[in-house]
């Protein structure tokens, strides 16, 4: 070995150092990233109502419906409550978190690792998916769910392209659990088109050996796949369904399921129709955007070309050309930078908004990003020269972006949440697209450069990028919408010890907790109403029944029926439950069918006034 291999050796083996020390640090950072927020909160509504369910879910306090449609996602929740800290809701936070850190660090892993992405692209990826998981980790049912639909579609790739079959029974194992972590994941089994679409693809490039038998042999394989695929379905089904059938009946869970279908007479944001436009809808609106973007990529190409043209003109200097071309690279990408900044859609918000405790900085951008997954995925399924493999990862970044909003009443905003294959494959097509287009760079006027097109691409995903890292940083659920104020924090609460929130709310919440703790109503049941489920964890009294019970999917009829056999337990001897409304509930003109069955209850049994603040009323 000579002096120059050894050299050349050592140098090698310092980068590949370097990239360990580095690798380490990305994925330490993609852990702890999820846990910047874990101090904030004071949530009245989904983070304490999922944590009450967590520690004290059952089919009277959450309802059959509820309880069965997300069994799975509560069961590995109470088990979080039962660990140091859990009956906090710091500690819950922390734990929580680590389903998307984790999400993030399986996406990293099999992005570096699989796909051969490189190592960077794939960090600024996650970095970006975990910055838009607007969701809180409180609501597992959602990040479980992201958990086994990525752990689906990797063990789909490994049995498909390596051959390995026995993935992809467990690919269908991961979808039947699904099921149980939420049952509206039911559209998941989409999945099984990109198993038909690589079958097909594989069939179609071996025809040559097979002759005529090759779609006949294509089918075959579509056919043995799929029910590998529903064996490990069927399987994970049988399992679930057994231990629920020995523990509750299986006729509970055929009721609670009967439920769930029903609720749409009154939730009608729940039903096919509305859940199917709320997909559609950003899509079609982000057309404004994506018209216009494609009128200043032709303007772009157009001024590359002028360029050449001068360039030819004046003499073919390599170096002054160069120059030239940077400079003009570096112009487009500074005006159309400015472009996207200002550009504006009257009503709606702008493409780039700046109350980033909103959801308005990342609505537009992230709709045209998922348009840019969805594009580039429709060009890696029909390019000419992609492998086998890039079409069929292609395909399922498609269906991965489309199944993962369907079930959901919340638009496309399940699928921003869920970017931990999409966002580094993006970055790596661009990526791959930018290496292709310097190499067909050209001094000739006679050629059109794709050179522009790459630029205008990577300054999309800069400030795509900056709406991201810049919400991700500032946002915290609260409420449907963003904390605005984190600066105080309640001592009464045990659960909420810790927990920094508005100085207003935290008043309220000091104030009640401080009450109830005097009145020695912890372990209490208590009856909740005026969209406060929360106060059921912050308090530590375990509901009555439905903690939410003013939401439109808990109808009237359950409500009267579950008050009647209150009513009968109360009348036997049982303790009649603590009841807390919010200020809202005491207004006069409220039309709430609910409510008025609760005052009814309150009548019979003479409940009096004990507690009253700027925000919640307490009967006793």
């Amino acid at each position: 070995m000579t002096a120059i291999d050894r050299e050349q050796m050592s140098r090698e083996n310092r980068t590949d150092q370097v990239w360990r020390v580095l690798e380490i640090l990305f994925v330490c950072f993609l852990i702890c990233y999820p846990m910047r927020h874990i101090a904030w909160g004071g949530d009245l509504w989904d983070v304490g109502y999922n944590y009450g369910n967590f520690r004290f879910g059952n089919m009277q306090s959450m309802g059959k419906m509820w309880f069965f449609s997300t069994y799975l996602s509560n069961a590995v929740g109470h088990f979080l409550t039962i660990l140091p800290w859990g009956h906090t809701v710091l500690g819950l936070n922390l734990y929580t978190g680590l389903f998307a850190g984790g999400l993030a660090v399986m996406g990293y892993f099999f992005c570096t690792l699989t796909l051969h992405i490189p190592r960077i692209l794939v960090f600024v990826g996650e970095w970006i998916a975990l910055s838009l998981c607007w969701c809180p980790t409180a609501l597992l049912y959602n990040y479980i769910t992201y958990v086994l639909f990525t752990l689906c579609a990797i063990l789909l790739y490994h049995g498909l392209t390596k051959g390995n079959k026995l993935r992809l029974v467990l690919a269908g194992v991961c979808l039947g659990s699904n099921v149980f972590v939420r049952f509206s994941n039911l559209p998941e089994m989409g999945l099984i088109l990109a198993v038909w679409f690589y079958d097909l693809l594989q069939g179609w490039e071996e025809k040559q050996s097979e002759g005529a038998h090759w779609l006949k042999n294509a089918l075959l394989k579509m056919l043995w796949d799929t029910m590998l695929c529903l064996a490990g379905y069927l399987m994970a089904a049988i399992v679930f369904l057994g231990w629920i059938g020995v523990r509750y009946g299986l006729s509970q869970y055929a009721e609670g399921i009967r439920l769930l279908f029903a609720m749409t007479d009154l939730a009608t944001d729940y039903k096919p129709a509305s859940m199917l436009y709320g997909l559609i809808w950003p899509f079609k609106e982000g057309l404004y955007w994506v018209k216009r973007i494609l009128i200043f990529a032709v303007a772009a190409v157009a001024v590359y070309a002028g360029m050449d043209f001068v360039i030819s003109v004046v003499g073919k200097n390599k170096k002054t050309g160069s120059v030239l071309r940077l400079l003009s690279c570096f112009g487009l990408a500074v005006a159309f930078a400015f472009w996207l900044f200002l550009q504006r859609k009257d009503p709606a918000p702008n493409l780039t908004d700046f109350y980033y405790t909103s959801y308005s900085p990342i609505y537009w951008p992230g709709a045209l990003f998922l348009m840019m997954v969805l594009g580039v995925g429709a060009i890696d399924v029909v390019r000419r020269n992609a492998h086998r493999e890039e079409r069929f990862w292609g395909m399922t970044m498609i269906l991965i972006v489309i199944l993962t909003s369907l079930g959901s009443n919340n638009g496309l905003f399940p699928s921003y949440n869920h970017l931990f294959l999409a966002a580094p494959y993006v970055l790596w097509r661009v990526y791959c697209f930018t290496i292709w287009s310097l190499k067909k760079t050209t001094i000739k006027a006679t050629k059109i450069s794709f050179l522009p097109i790459s630029v205008l691409l990577w300054v999309f995903l800069l400030v795509c990028s900056i709406q991201f890292g810049v919400f991700g940083a500032f946002f915290s659920f609260c409420e449907g919408t963003g904390m605005q104020e984190k600066s105080s924090k309640v001592e009464s609460s045990i659960p909420l010890r810790g927990i920094g929130m508005g100085a207003e709310r935290a008043k309220w919440l000091e104030e009640i907790s401080q009450y109830a703790r005097e009145a020695q109503l912890t372990g209490r049941r208590v009856i909740l109403h005026g969209k406060i489920p929360a106060l059921s964890f912050y308090l530590e009294m375990p509901p009555a029944f439905h903690s939410w019970n003013d939401l439109k999917s808990f109808q009237p009829e359950t409500m009267k029926q579950t008050l009647a056999d209150l009513m009968t337990e109360i009348d036997k001897g049982g303790e009649k439950p603590v009841i807390i409304a919010d200020q809202s509930c005491l207004e006069e003109g409220q039309e709430d069918e609910k409510w008025e069955m609760i005052l009814d209850f309150m009548g019979r049994y003479q409940y009096k006034r004990t507690f009253e603040n700027e925000k919640f009323v307490i009967w006793e």
